[in-house]
C-alpha cells in the first residue's frame, strides 16, 4: 500500500485528504468504511464537507439523496475521528524539538506568527 511506503520512507509524515459525506447513494456501510479508513491511516488533516446538490448536475438529479440529518451526523462523526487522530499525533510529538518554517504573521492573532512543521502540521 502507498501509505505504508510513505511511512517507511518518512515515519513522521503527515497525511491529509478531502472527504465529502452524504453523496447521493452513500450507504451507512460505505460511510463507516470511510471512518474506519481515516482511523486506520491516522490522517493529520481531512478537509471535510457535506454534499450539497448543484443545479443541473447528475448527482443532484439522482435518486437516493441522503437525508440532511444523516449528512450532519456523518459530518460530525468524521470530524470527531479526525480531531482524535490529530490529537493523538500531537501527543506523540510532545517533547520533541522540530524544525518550523515560519510562513508569516497569524491573521487572526496579532503579534503571533504562523508556521508549519515538516509533516505539514500548522
Amino acid at each position: 500500500r502507498i501509505v505504508e511506503k510513505i511511512r517507511r520512507a518518512m515515519p513522521g509524515a503527515g497525511l491529509s485528504a478531502d472527504a465529502i459525506v452524504g453523496f447521493p447513494g452513500e450507504t451507512e456501510e460505505q460511510f463507516q468504511r470511510t471512518v474506519q479508513l481515516v482511523e486506520e491511516l491516522g490522517f493529520l488533516t481531512v478537509n471535510l464537507a457535506s454534499y450539497s446538490p448543484r443545479p443541473n448536475t447528475w448527482a443532484a438529479q439522482r435518486g437516493n439523496q441522503v437525508p440532511e440529518e444523516d449528512k450532519k451526523r456523518r459530518l460530525q462523526q468524521l470530524k470527531d475521528v479526525v480531531q482524535r487522530c490529530s490529537l493523538e499525533q500531537s501527543r506523540r510529538m510532545r517533547g520533541q524539538v522540530m524544525e518550523l518554517l515560519i510562513e508569516g504573521p497569524e491573521k487572526r492573532r496579532a503579534g503571533r506568527l504562523r508556521g508549519r512543521l515538516r509533516n505539514g502540521r500548522l
